[in-house]
């Protein structure tokens, strides 16, 4: 028996695309009469059992990315009908993090959930120095979303880039990374002027825990390690980058734009943003599932599942998979809703569930 990835999967619902790519590994599982992966419940059309092993069933697991962020999951499937449960990465802003530590203890996890309205705005009118911009275009992961403004309808990380026009019909694109709808452990922004002098005077403000070190790049070109950062410039319009480490290991990087002409065209980086941003529950550590199941899709990712519940009852190291990404057992209790994603009608699932999940 073996355990792979199933192939990329788009799940469109309630007006949002939610684009999720899975790379594919492998597992092989010895034959045993041991049912080592099964779930058993019920949902509208009846009670199920489907075991690995059994009827042509297979455990699939994957890790997928979606919007930027891995979701480690798993599928049980017979081809007719499966399960799929997945759990979405947090700590995004870490330089390097186990994901088993945090989902092992975190006792009481919840399901993620989607709707049709914006978690954050990119707004022309929150940057600095208005009365100079004439338009901006705002690109997210590269397509065009808005002119002056734009939405964000789903939790991820995003490459955020401005195409910004002055009244002078000057024009200068710069792009900064955003963490939207997921929690951030450290944050800050660049604060910079350019003097009389035409000195660029810049520094980290409003760090919410203490910063270890800066590299500071200008148009691409390193220029300094100090945390505070004191240098002539050539009069023009300049894209300054700060690589910020802090204490607790996360890492954070903002772009901003200074005006060496002394032409007040200086903007600032897209912190702003992330901060203003709808304060739903994050999603971190969220779990998603979905069931295929008559001909017919489900999905927990629309419904209302503020009363559902989780109870995870055991998590152990199960093997490697081919690409040596390890696999663990998760034994749990659920309760959720799902959305039938034509009628869009909610259907309850009760289950037990024990699966594999690669989680790297």
């Amino acid at each position: 028996m073996r355990m792979n990835f199933k192939h990329t999967l788009l799940l469109c619902f309630a007006g949002i695309l939610l684009f999720t790519s899975c790379k594919k590994d492998q597992i092989e599982i010895p034959q045993s009469n041991d049912p080592i992966f099964r779930a058993d419940g019920s949902m509208t059309g009846g009670d199920f059992s489907i075991v690995a092993g059994d009827n042509n069933a297979y455990m699939y697991t994957m890790t997928c990315e979606e919007n930027g962020v891995n979701v480690f999951s798993g599928k049980l499937s017979d081809d007719e009908f499966s399960i799929e449960m997945g759990v979405y990465d947090g700590l995004l802003d870490f330089i390097n993090h186990e994901a088993l530590a945090h989902i092992a203890n975190n006792v009481s996890p919840t399901f993620a959930h989607s709707d049709d309205q914006p978690i954050a705005e990119l707004n022309k009118a929150w940057l600095d120095d208005l009365q100079n911009v004439s338009q901006i275009n705002w690109y997210v992961n590269s397509t065009l979303v808005g002119v002056n403004v734009a939405y964000i309808y789903e939790p991820g990380i995003y490459n955020v880039c401005a195409m910004v026009t002055f009244n002078d019909n000057s024009t200068i694109e710069y792009c900064n990374e955003l963490i939207i709808g997921y929690e951030k452990h450290a944050s800050c922004s660049i604060h910079s002027n350019v003097n009389v002098a035409g000195e660029l005077i810049a520094s980290i403000q409003g760090a919410t825990t203490q910063v270890s070190e800066v590299k500071w790049f200008l148009d691409d070109y390193p220029i300094s390690t100090d945390l505070y950062l004191n240098l002539p410039v050539t009069p023009e319009l300049h894209r300054l980058k700060a690589q910020i480490t802090f204490a607790n290991g996360v890492s954070r990087t903002k772009v901003a734009i200074v005006d060496g002409t002394l032409y007040n065209r200086d903007l600032s980086d897209f912190s702003i943003f992330e901060e203003n941003q709808v304060q739903n529950p994050y999603r971190d550590f969220n779990v998603k599932m979905s069931v295929m199941r008559n001909g017919k899709n489900y999905y927990s990712l629309p419904a209302d599942n503020s009363s559902s519940m989780i109870n995870v009852t055991g998590i152990e190291f199960y093997r490697n998979n081919t690409a040596g990404n390890p696999v663990y057992k998760v034994s749990a209790n659920i309760s959720v809703m799902l959305q039938e994603a034509v009628s869009l009608k909610e259907s309850p699932l009760n289950m037990s569930m024990t699966f594999g999940v690669e989680i790297p």
